[in-house]
């Protein structure tokens, strides 16, 4: 079923940008610029309207189909051909944005690639997956972005809604698990970001460095790990961002007022999908500004400048203003996280990107030799992207300035991701340089034999898929993953509370069972929150440390102060052959066993 979402939502938005792409009037319309930014549009457009009036489902069904009369009215391809064509234009094949067959088998594999972990573990890795879980059954179930309504409806809780709002809508809608949704969402995402890398390296240069840019987005192995990791949020974050890094680009040079409001609109839903791309893509922002004031290569022109300016700030604000209106206090006196800026956030960064440093210095070089293809200004570009990545990471003059900011983001997984996207620009450079020295006759071998090659890596993906726990076991020391919090008993059992248990309970789980109040979309001890986050972080369950719901329900002394008082229900792992455990509990006379499938539901009377 997972597979058939995201076959369901791929087809929408991929779909969408495929329409919008040659409709959209500007110079070089591009199927992931559009793709992204009608994602955005739904994304974005939730937040927004959520922020000033209420949430509902029923506001992402008028966005889309308020994205798809927008696409319908624009005109497809043909009518983009009929405007250059009166022109007395000739639209040439990097102007069209269309990707070529070779092209779309290899994005097929991106695709096959990201629904891989969801044929080899049953719940995505970490816990960071485990808290939009959890945020978007609030959404679903309290009808806010903010609050942990219905569970706790007067805590505001701080985090970007971007992502649970989608899940939420989605989940209702097609009436599938938040589970699956979630790691559905993230395979389009990952997809989407890959495209939006072609689209990049398209911009600056041909459909060659696309391809480049891309397989340097995919072999340095920072978004794959992100993917794998859980870190979901993360990873439409990096769609968003190298979006609004194209357009910001585009602007520059004279885009067109398109430009300007993708740009704009870009920027803020990178900040609503995820907090730590957010900044990374707005510290992208300032890095264009900076370099296209220093003396050299071309210079915007005054209407560009004010476009970049002026006309960026007043489209950002307009689209994340009405959320940042609501959540500035929160924003400012809740402490996400702990963790400042540290010399270890660099060595993060530099074993992140080992793949990447080498051909992005190599890129560097080729952009110095080479300065015909505006390639210099990208790279200066990517140089002052990266040291102000590392000044809020490492050095930490920004986070003095504005510690708000630094105590809402992960620092650490900040640094982790944060220098990703400058260094697949110059990567790409790179790779580029390394493929036209082949030669001519093994290059050309190459291009006839794509789909052989296509079909040897479908078949190499098919075996890992095969290989199941060994092989996830085997990607997860490599990588360096967390584990995957969850079993199938869990997931059985929490399946079973969602069918049985009343919407109210409460269940007292061990710590590490975070995707039971997900699966169950009960409120729970393990609901994956950061207290920190909290306006009320008392508030929030917590379980004393080394206890668990099995030597709890076994000291008396818990019921006897009715400790228990703010649980209803209690989920224990106990070995169905332990049948000493068992009895033990069951002697107690305020619980009462309701479900023993490998692990046990009781009810407290």
């Amino acid at each position: 079923m997972a597979i058939f979402i995201v076959f369901v939502v791929g087809a929408v938005i991929i779909g969408a940008g495929s329409m919008l792409s040659p409709s959209w009037p500007t110079k070089q319309p591009r199927v992931g610029i559009s793709a992204s930014f009608s994602l955005a549009l739904l994304v974005g457009g939730a937040v927004w309207w959520a922020s000033l009036f209420s949430w509902g489902t029923l506001v992402i069904d008028y966005l889309m189909f308020a994205l798809v009369s927008f696409v319908v009215l624009g005109g497809t391809l043909s009518g983009a051909q009929a405007r250059a064509e009166a022109k007395g234009e000739e639209l040439a094949d990097q102007d069209m944005g269309w990707t070529g067959p070779e092209d779309l088998a290899f994005f097929a594999m991106v695709a096959l690639l990201a629904i891989m972990p969801m044929l080899l573990v049953p719940l995505p890795a970490g816990v960071g997956a485990a808290e939009t879980g959890f945020l978007a059954v609030l959404a679903k179930q309290g009808g806010t972005l903010n609050t942990l309504a219905p569970f706790h409806p007067d805590v505001y809780y701080l985090h970007p809604p971007g992502y649970p709002a989608i899940v939420a809508y989605l989940s209702a809608q097609m009436h599938q698990p938040i589970s699956m949704v979630l790691s559905a969402l993230a395979a389009v995402s990952l997809v989407l970001a890959a495209w939006s890398a072609y689209d990049l390296g398209s911009e600056l240069g041909d459909k060659r460095l696309g391809r480049a840019t891309t397989l340097a987005l995919l072999i340095g192995v920072g978004l794959l790990r992100t993917y794998l990791g859980g870190n979901f949020t993360h990873v439409m974050g990096f769609a968003f961002a190298i979006t609004a890094f194209i357009l910001l680009i585009r602007i520059a040079r004279g885009g067109g007022r398109f430009d300007l409001i993708g740009g704009g609109l870009m920027l803020g839903a990178a900040c609503i999908a995820n907090f730590e791309m957010g900044v990374v893509a707005l510290l992208a922002y300032v890095a264009v500004l900076i370099t296209y004031l220093l003396p050299f290569g071309e210079r915007p022109t005054r209407k560009s400048w004010l476009n970049l300016t002026l006309g960026i700030g007043v489209v950002f604000f307009f689209g994340v203003g009405p959320w940042l209106v609501n959540n500035w206090t929160l924003m400012t006196n809740v402490q996400r996280f702990a963790d400042g800026p540290t010399m270890g956030n660099l060595s993060v960064m530099l074993q992140n990107n080992l793949v990447l440093l080498p051909l992005a210095l190599l890129g560097i070089w080729v952009a110095w030799k080479d300065r015909t293809h505006h390639w210099l200004q990208v790279t200066v570009i990517c140089l002052i992207w990266l040291l102000l990545v590392v000044d809020l990471t490492v050095i930490g003059i920004l986070p003095t300035l504005l510690p708000f900011i630094a105590n809402n983001l992960n620092l650490e997984l900040t640094a982790q991701i944060g220098a990703i996207i400058p260094l697949t620009t110059l990567a790409g450079m790179g790779l580029l340089w390394l493929w036209e020295r082949i030669p001519l006759g093994l290059r050309s071998i190459a291009r006839a034999r794509i789909y052989w090659l296509a079909g040897a890596g479908v078949i190499v993906l098919a075996l890992v898929i095969a290989g199941g726990n060994t092989t996830w076991q085997r990607i997860q020391d490599t990588l360096m993953l967390d584990d995957v919090y969850g079993t199938q008993e869990e997931i059985d059992a929490s399946r079973w509370m969602y069918e049985n248990l009343p919407a109210e309970a409460t269940i007292l789980t061990a710590p590490t069972q975070v995707w039971v109040p997900v699966l169950a979309e009960r409120d729970a001890l393990a609901s994956m929150l950061y207290p920190g986050a909290a306006d009320q972080p008392d508030v929030l369950h917590t379980l004393p440390d080394d206890a668990t719901p099995y030597n709890t329900l076994m000291d008396t002394s818990v019921f006897a102060e009715d400790a228990l008082a703010d649980f209803t229900h209690v989920l224990t792992n106990i070995p169905s052959d332990d049948v000493d455990q068992l009895q033990a509990i069951e002697e107690n006379e305020a619980l009462d066993l309701i479900y023993n499938e490998g692990m046990q539901v009781w009810e407290i009377r």
